[in-house]
């Protein structure tokens, strides 16, 4: 299985991304960005996969 993540989209923001793998399971981690402003508020990213797959996805609020 291989997942890709872009933030090359309209709007896009994602950071500090980690993937873990487990058979048919995946887990992404991601924070935003805080960009130019003060605080990350929000994010947005494309996913892709290579088969049809459970993937959760867990946001980590970064300290600025």
């Amino acid at each position: 299985m291989r997942i890709k993540i872009s933030s090359d989209i309209p709007h896009g923001n994602v950071c500090d991304v980690s993937i873990e793998t487990k058979q048919d399971n995946a887990t992404v981690y991601f924070a935003s960005s805080p960009k130019e402003g003060p605080q990350a508020l929000w994010f947005c990213f494309r996913m892709i996969t290579t088969k049809k797959t459970e993937i959760n996805k867990t946001c980590s609020q970064t300290s600025l």
